[in-house]
């Protein structure tokens, strides 16, 4: 989207011209919630964002609003483990059991503990780059709408 436009096929298109053509914004770009269902993964939310420039990633609200997947014009931008998005309900903070919920993706938090490895600072045990990004987002919200000509993705919680 740029100057109030929406650049769609090499051409600008105001906010009319998309409504007369399109059924839902979702089929240029938008947000997209749900939840995934298999194995170590069930029960983490996710939220698809397509930004309708052909670039494409997805945010995990259970995992600090982390991004596991990204694409551009369906092109893979990441290096996703054999884990894939583990639910932060196996998060382990001993050692390197870290790495049991790694995903890794376009971003992974670290820290905010400890952002190296396993330590034991006096009695205090530190794990592999602390806990933040197995946590959930706390007052999520979807702004994304219409602005004038413009539509505005944005996507906002607290950690």
């Amino acid at each position: 989207m740029t100057g109030g436009n929406m650049k769609l096929f090499g051409r600008d298109f105001k906010r009319t011209d998309i409504e007369k053509y399109t059924g839902n914004i979702y089929q240029i770009a938008g947000t997209r919630h749900y939840e995934l269902t298999e194995g170590r993964r069930k029960g983490t939310r996710a939220i698809d964002i397509n930004t309708g420039s052909g670039f494409s990633f997805t945010v995990l609200p259970d995992r600090a609003l982390d991004i596991s997947l990204a694409s551009y014009k369906g092109i893979n931008l990441v290096y996703l483990t054999p884990n894939g998005e583990v639910n932060p309900a196996y998060y382990n903070s001993r050692g390197i059991e870290w790495l049991h919920s790694f995903f890794a993706g376009l971003l992974t938090t670290c820290g905010l503990t400890n952002i190296s490895n396993p330590c034991v600072d006096g009695n205090e045990e530190y794990g592999l780059h602390g806990r933040i990004a197995n946590t959930p987002v706390e007052k999520l919200s979807d702004n994304s709408g219409w602005s004038g000509d413009e539509y505005i993705i944005e996507i906002k919680g607290e950690m």
